[in-house]
């Protein structure tokens, strides 16, 4: 008991030794800092205001497009990036309001430490309740003001992620009210979605899928065959802030290399070639044939062809989108192997060997 009475004893002393000066200090500070807040705050928010209501504008633009009879998506893709350009430059916005509100709150702090000093020091019982009202006055400001401004603004038109990413999910909720525009419409005509394998220079295959519209929180899975019993398989998973258009590049295990790999998916047979896309939550899904637009020494490109509107998952899909990492599987009747699919095309000496392990455990 004597050790809690010595804190509070403490404190106590503490705050009556607030003097006069160093509140009047605090005052002159808080008069500064609020005045330069308040024209950053109102310049800011007034720009967003203006950013907000500029893709709201094009929004309502995309879906009057939408609604015509003869639809021009390379027109709505070039208006969706310009949507999702506007709103991801909210970001100096967002940080502004972050500014604001730790300058309030801590603010909020000092005056509250600073009035109670104020209090102890008065001697009169009407110089303690003009302090102590005084005080509530000044703090109610600094408490309220924040979460005001976080919701003086505008709703954008689509919801970004905390990553500020647009997941497919979004896109697709948007077009909800035109039943011409559904998944597949959205990836073969708006995303133009298209595969790039090569070899780079240190003779490493990479994979990049490629989109017209930049769109996260969705995996695919690829299969290359040349008949039902050699085939390749491969997904890519995009979440958060990583999009698909990061490069993959094969991290081979010990017992593997990628001989003939190459070359297998550049003698693919478009009639086994399929792409297997859904969203990350599940609620999105589409099949396309994949057609081989170019093929060249080093590099194979390829576009979505035919959607295949009753083609359900197969089992060897279900089971890629299972695994904890984006791997690589190719299955021939002479060979059985995997390789793990790395976005930085490195990685350190344990995960790696973790990875290996992993690899070497879902392989057949």
């Amino acid at each position: 008991m004597n050790s809690f009475e010595n804190i509070i004893s403490n404190i106590y002393c503490f705050l009556q030794g607030i003097s006069i000066e160093s509140v009047q200090y605090l005052g002159w500070i808080s008069a500064i800092v609020a005045a330069l807040l308040a024209l950053t705050t109102i310049v800011f928010s007034q720009q967003n205001d203006k950013v907000v209501q500029m893709s709201i504008d094009l929004a309502r633009e995309i879906k009057l497009n939408a609604l015509e009879e003869n639809i021009i998506f390379p027109e709505i893709t070039k208006k969706f990036n310009k949507v999702i350009s506007l709103l991801q430059n909210q970001r100096v916005y967002k940080q502004t309001l972050v500014l604001f509100s730790i300058t309030s709150f801590f603010g909020l702090i000092l005056w509250i430490i600073s009035g109670v000093g104020y209090f102890l020091d008065m001697k009169t019982a009407p110089d303690k309740i003009l302090v102590l009202f005084s005080t509530i006055l000044l703090c109610l400001p600094l408490f309220f003001l924040p979460f005001i401004i976080m919701n003086f603004n505008k709703e954008a038109p689509i919801e970004l992620n905390k990553f500020k990413r647009f997941g497919l999910d979004s896109i697709i909720e948007f077009f909800n009210f035109n039943e011409k525009i559904k998944t597949d419409t959205i990836f073969k005509e708006m995303l133009s979605t298209k595969i790039l394998i090569g070899i780079d220079n240190k003779k490493k295959i990479y994979i990049k899928l490629m989109n017209e519209i930049p769109v996260t929180d969705f995996a695919v899975v690829i299969v290359l065959g040349k008949s039902n019993n050699d085939k390749l398989t491969f997904r890519l998973t995009s979440k958060g802030k990583k999009e698909l258009s990061d490069k993959h590049t094969l991290l081979p295990n010990d017992k593997n290399s990628f001989e003939g790999l190459f070359e297998f998916m550049a003698t693919s047979l478009s009639r086994y070639n399929e792409i297997y896309i859904t969203s990350l939550s599940g609620d999105a899904k589409a099949v396309f044939k994949l057609n081989k637009v170019s093929t060249e020494e080093n590099k194979i490109l390829f576009s979505l062809n035919a959607f295949e509107k009753n083609k359900s998952f197969i089992k060897p899909v279900l089971d890629k989108l299972g695994h904890k990492y984006d791997t690589l599987s190719l299955k021939t009747q002479d060979k059985n192997f995997v390789y793990f699919l790395s976005r930085s095309g490195k990685s350190n000496w344990f995960k790696n060997k973790l990875i290996k392990m992993y690899v070497e455990k879902i392989k057949d």
